[in-house]
C-alpha cells in the first residue's frame, strides 16, 4: 500500500509528460529528483504559484522554523502563527525544494558568505533545499543542513545525521 501511495504522490509531483508548470510538494515526504525539468525558468513561476501550508518543527528541540520582519529567522515555540507557515515548492534545481515563508514572502537561503537567512526569493541554488534522508533539509549549493540546538541556535551546519538536523514537515490547515 505504501508503494502505491508513494507512486501516486510521485506522479503528482512530476506531472504529465509535456507539462511545464512547477507545482509545490503536497505530502511533505517525496523528494525524488525529476529528470528533464528546466530549473531556472520554472523556478520563478513556481515560487509565485499556488502553494500548500506547512510547519517545520525540529525533531529534537521541538521548536518551529519562524521568520518575521521584526525578529528575523529563528527557531521558536510552535504556535501555528503565520510566521511559522512555509510554502514548500517542488521543482527547484536537482529536484530540491524552495521554502517560502507565508507571512513575509521571503525564502530560506544559505550561502557561505552570508550564512542562514530569509531573503527575497530569487530562484538561485542557495535557496534550494533537499529534504530526504533522516528528515533533514540540505542546501543545494553549500551541502549544509538546517540545524537547531539550544547551544548553538538555528544555523546551517555540516550534515552529520544528528537529531538537531531532523525536521518534521507537517501539513497545516490554514
Amino acid at each position: 500500500m505504501l508503494a502505491a501511495v508513494l507512486g501516486m504522490a510521485l506522479a503528482t509531483l512530476i506531472g504529465a509528460p509535456g507539462q511545464s508548470e512547477a507545482r509545490p510538494i503536497d505530502d511533505g515526504s517525496i523528494t525524488a529528483p525529476t529528470a528533464e525539468r528546466q530549473a531556472e525558468p520554472a523556478m520563478q513561476a513556481q515560487v509565485s504559484g499556488p502553494s500548500y501550508t506547512w510547519r517545520l518543527r525540529n525533531g529534537y528541540t521541538r521548536k518551529c522554523l519562524d521568520h518575521s520582519s521584526s525578529r528575523g529567522l529563528r527557531a521558536f515555540d510552535c504556535n501555528f502563527g503565520p510566521n511559522q507557515i512555509w510554502d514548500i515548492y517542488f521543482g527547484a534545481p536537482g529536484g530540491s525544494h524552495i521554502l517560502k515563508n507565508r507571512a513575509t514572502g521571503k525564502c530560506l537561503d544559505h550561502s557561505n558568505s552570508y550564512g542562514l537567512r530569509a531573503i527575497t526569493c530569487n530562484g538561485g541554488g542557495y535557496q534550494s533545499w533537499w529534504y530526504g534522508t533522516r528528515e533533514r533539509y540540505m542546501n543545494h549549493k553549500t551541502s549544509r543542513c538546517l540545524d537547531h540546538s539550544f547551544s548553538y541556535g538555528l544555523r546551517a551546519y555540516g550534515c552529520n545525521g544528528s537529531n538537531y538536523q531532523r525536521w518534521e514537515v507537517n501539513y497545516v490547515s490554514w
